[in-house]
């Protein structure tokens, strides 16, 4: 590889992750690639890419707080039988995550 290809193939890997909802993978690419434009001091560039980083964060936000029920719903279970003796009378309390992506 030589570094242009590289910058190439990561800039087409942040784009991919981005329009499949992988807005974290999309901070992982771009960590690779902010040193290599620091170190060529390409300020246009890091400006496109702190750009792009800030769509991606803000859409994880919006994501997080305004695309989740507002009520979260909580599941019990208690366990019963003569297979799970170690577990007999014990309460399991979970939640219901959402993922990204």
């Amino acid at each position: 590889f030589t570094e242009s290809g590289l910058v190439g193939l990561l800039e087409q890997a942040a784009a991919s992750f981005s329009m499949a909802g992988m807005y974290e993978a999309v901070n992982e690419v771009y960590k690779v690639l902010i040193p290599i434009h620091e170190a060529n001091r390409d300020a246009k560039k890091l400006s496109t890419i702190h750009g792009k980083l800030q769509e991606a964060f803000s859409k994880i936000v919006h994501q997080f707080f305004y695309d989740l029920p507002f009520f979260t719903f909580y599941y019990t279970e208690y366990w019963l039988g003569a297979d799970v003796w170690h577990l007999f009378s014990c309460w399991f309390l979970w939640n219901q995550v959402r993922g990204f992506g």
